[in-house]
């Protein structure tokens, strides 16, 4: 899965429906909805930021921040993910600690995808609750 490949809603199906598991999501690919918020609550910045720390700390990964539940992908309304797409890019830089490099984020039919690499300067902890998360499979961990 190449974050650059992904231009289209449908490319986002693709991924969750060739996924290993059945909710999916991957070692590399995780979906986190809004429920229906339209803002960045700091209960979601919580878990934006664990899902953003795990992915740093062990393979990277491709997070998928959309406005449905968890697994039941939806688009924001209209122009919603482009009015908050320089908060959420700004927000993104100062979530961990360190602060990880190379982070990109893109827009894909009303839906963000969050490309997160491999740290080269791991271990990383959230800013928000100062613990240290890696992946371990399709879940996100505390670190012992």
């Amino acid at each position: 899965m190449d974050f650059n490949s992904i231009k289209k809603y449908e490319d986002i199906q693709t991924i969750m429906s060739t996924s290993s598991s059945l909710d999916g999501e991957g070692m590399n690919f995780e979906l986190k909805g809004s429920n229906g918020a339209t803002q960045l609550k700091k209960e979601l910045k919580k878990l934006l930021a664990k899902e953003i720390c795990a992915f740093a700390n062990t393979y990277g990964g491709i997070l998928c921040y959309h406005y449905g539940a968890d697994i039941e992908l939806a688009r924001f309304p209209q122009g919603i993910a482009i009015a908050s797409f320089n908060s959420l890019e700004s927000w993104l830089k100062d979530s961990l600690e360190p602060r990880a490099i190379g982070i990109d984020v893109k827009i894909v039919d009303d839906i963000f995808l969050i490309n997160i690499p491999e740290s080269k300067t791991k271990p990383h902890r959230t800013v928000s609750t100062s613990e240290y998360f890696y992946r371990h499979s399709t879940i996100s961990q505390k670190m012992p």
